[in-house]
């Protein structure tokens, strides 16, 4: 778990202390990582808490008992991770297009970020469940289209199920931490031989499409957190020769 040692300064932690929660810190101490995530049935908001700036070693922060955390007014979830505290509210899908992130630190002293999400959208090609050959081109499409804008597309597997297949380096490889970012113009071909397999047989697969947009990050706040908002679609597939 990662630890920050805080120096004695008037008004926060003891010399020796761990910092544990958000009291006595003042705003331009704090980072925060803020993430919305529409998947179609639900939007997800998670916002987490650190002393500190996250790229070098920070300490996870709990909201103290004095202050006040909504999500879209909504009393968030707290979870207790290994390496970071996150609070996090289910919002509806149909309803939700900004999420406002508020923390109530005094009477006149309130973090707000607010950040919006980028246009839903719904894949119509490969169908779910659908046999795709490893050999042919596969063309992936989905509506509505942004062309000013651009759709990320990770190729996945099966949890638990091993390495079935496996994408090269460039402009195709999709099963890259992060994927591919593309146009984002309704359609996108993958051309036959991109995808690979040693294995040889059928392997469950998936296409993730993301839509991204990057939140306003608060300037009186610590540097190195973000916001972020995207919206996700999963395909579930079979990957055949």
């Amino acid at each position: 778990m990662r630890r920050a040692w805080l120096v004695l300064t008037l008004g926060g932690v003891a010399c020796g202390e761990t910092q544990t929660d958000t009291c006595g810190l003042a705003n331009d101490e704090l980072s925060i990582v803020a993430v919305v995530v529409d998947r179609g049935d639900v939007v997800r908001a998670e916002i987490d808490f650190e002393a500190g700036d996250r790229t070098l070693d920070t300490t996870p922060l709990s909201v103290c008992e004095e202050e006040t955390l909504r999500i879209n007014d909504r009393t968030p979830t707290r979870t207790d991770k290994p390496e970071r505290i996150v609070y996090s509210a289910n919002l509806d899908a149909a309803q939700t297009r900004t999420v406002t992130f508020s923390l109530s630190r005094s009477e006149d002293d309130t973090v707000t970020v607010a950040v919006d999400l980028p246009d839903a959208f719904d894949v119509t090609a490969p169908a779910p469940g659908e046999m795709v050959s490893r050999a042919t081109d596969t063309v992936l499409t989905w509506v509505p289209d942004n062309p000013d804008g651009q759709m990320r597309i990770e190729l996945g597997e099966e949890i638990g199920g091993g390495i079935c297949i496996f994408t090269d380096e460039g402009e195709h490889h999709y099963k890259d931490l992060g994927g591919i970012d593309v146009p984002d113009q309704g359609r996108w071909t993958i051309p036959g031989g991109s995808v690979q397999s040693d294995y040889g047989g059928p392997c469950n697969a998936t296409y993730t499409l993301k839509r991204i947009a990057q939140g306003e990050y608060p300037a009186n706040l610590q540097e190195g957190g973000y916001v972020e908002a995207r919206v996700e679609r999963t395909i579930t597939f079979v990957s055949v020769d």
